[in-house]
């Protein structure tokens, strides 16, 4: 109970003297959210972001007190896909939940994450892959062309090969 009372009384320090719900809508949370927290309940990853940025503190100040961000609230709170993805915050809660989890699911997990990775990489490799391979058609044809020019200006026609039978 001493982590919920704690962050209660960091709640009401940045609720301030302005109220409740002037406080929600600044936050762009609910006010009855707002009132549930400042009696003990425990908001979810997205309120608790949204709370931090509106009031300009790291999301890992006002969950625990310590200043120190850890790389997993700068993803939470800078990573480009946040916006992108509305369900971005709950699918790494989630995610944070079952990996620090004691569950067979933590490994079972893990395992995904790490093929869904390697996957990842496969396609990043193969993208960078098809874009050279694209590079070299287009010096390959470059390539063709100059030396039909060369060919051209020499006065001749490039001499079709014959099928050999001769093996």
């Amino acid at each position: 109970m001493k982590e919920e009372k704690s962050f209660i009384n960091r709640l009401k320090a940045l609720i301030k003297t302005e109220g409740v719900k002037p406080f929600a809508r600044m936050c762009g949370v609910n006010e009855g959210s707002i009132r549930h927290y400042l009696k003990g309940g425990e908001p979810g990853l997205d309120n608790l972001i949204k709370i931090a940025n509106a009031c300009g503190r790291s999301v890992g100040w006002l969950a625990t007190g310590e200043e120190n961000s850890s790389p997993q609230e700068a993803l939470l709170t800078n990573h480009p896909n946040r916006e992108a993805n509305p369900r971005f915050a709950e699918l790494v809660d989630r995610t944070a939940r079952i990996v620090t989890s004691k569950t067979i699911y933590r490994s079972a997990l893990e395992r995904n994450i790490d093929a869904f990775y390697k996957a990842v990489e496969t396609e990043d490799e193969m993208e960078n892959m098809r874009g050279m391979m694209a590079e070299m058609m287009q010096k390959l044809d470059f390539l063709v062309q100059e030396n039909m020019e060369i060919k051209a200006k020499l006065g001749g026609q490039p001499k079709k090969r014959e099928a050999s039978n001769s093996h």
